[in-house]
């Protein structure tokens, strides 16, 4: 799943790159996004780790937003709304597993 990364820096979007997206699953509970650059291959893979604190939003067909680590707005906007949809899915079913599991608890 192919999708630019984008990171809000200085009241405007910065253009990463163009990465081909990998969602994880380490487990029943963890997961993450790995992004792998296609253009810069020596570059080091970008990895978004997915909790239930993570603010995630859906915006129109193709794009995902959420608040990075360093408190950095980032944005992947993917080329085909489906790619968008699958990996908006991950997040989400992961969360809702992972809400589940710590009222278990």
């Amino acid at each position: 799943m192919r999708c630019n990364v984008h990171r809000w820096d200085n009241d405007h979007w910065h253009n990463i790159g163009l990465v081909t997206c990998k969602p994880q699953l380490e487990g029943q509970y963890l997961g993450m996004i790995l992004a792998v650059y296609e253009d810069d291959t020596l570059k080091s893979p970008l990895l978004f780790t997915v909790s239930k604190q993570t603010n995630v939003k859906k915006t129109q067909d193709t794009g995902i937003l959420w608040t990075g680590f360093e408190g950095a707005d980032i944005m992947m906007s993917f080329q085909k709304s489906m790619d968008c949809d699958f990996v908006w899915n991950f997040i989400r079913q992961l969360q809702e597993r992972q809400r589940s599991h710590n009222q278990e608890d």
